[in-house]
């Protein structure tokens, strides 16, 4: 594919920002490592090392595999996202806590992902889904040892909206749609349905 027709179909990055009212090494323990990751996103085995290749458990969508392409500890983490994607998460330290940008980029409209589904649909889904992400973060670090209590302030991701993670709530849509396959076949969900607690 040329230049001319990637640019052509390229979607624009998912780019929110908000300030998250807690100190930079504790939101940069959160995404930057595999304890801190699953809690809020997904269960992997990520390590802050340039280079590193980790997975994503993705429940029933299966592993995507990852690697991280760029560490400024406690201002910036990349990795690429399976075989179209790169995750960015960017901290930028204030006097009221930490600025936090995320950058979800490789769309293509001409695209599909791992698992079939076109990268528009997704793309749409996952943009209205990272501010559910963002409150479980918000709940974790709230749980911390900080006195004062804590507050979500978006910047251009819009209202926060409460719920459960959206990683959690469509796994738990594919393991409904499995278990009705599974009246019809001898196909076993119950080490997926595991997976849905560790979010």
């Amino acid at each position: 594919m040329d230049s001319s027709s990637s640019s052509s179909s390229a979607l624009p990055d998912i780019r929110q920002e908000l300030m998250l009212h807690a100190p930079v090494e504790k939101v940069w323990e959160m995404v930057s490592t595999e304890q801190g990751l699953r809690t809020w996103f997904m269960p992997g085995n990520l390590e802050p090392v340039e280079g590193h290749e980790f997975i994503l458990e993705a429940g029933p969508f299966g592993q995507s595999p990852c690697q991280v392409t760029e560490v400024l500890p406690l201002h910036k983490l990349s990795f690429r996202w399976g075989k179209d994607w790169t995750l960015t998460f960017q901290l930028n330290e204030q006097p009221e806590g930490t600025d936090f940008t995320l950058i979800h980029s490789g769309w293509d409209a001409d695209k599909l992902t791992e698992f079939g589904q076109a990268h528009a649909i997704v793309r749409e889904r996952m943009e209205q889904g990272w501010p559910e992400s963002f409150r479980s973060l918000l709940k974790l670090l709230n749980k911390s040892s900080f006195n004062q209590p804590q507050a979500i302030s978006p910047v251009h991701s819009g209202e926060i909206r409460p719920g459960v993670s959206w990683c959690t709530r469509s796994w738990r849509k594919q393991i409904e749609i499995l278990k009705i396959i599974r009246k019809l076949t001898d196909y076993d969900t119950e080490t997926i349905s595991v997976s849905t607690r560790n979010v």
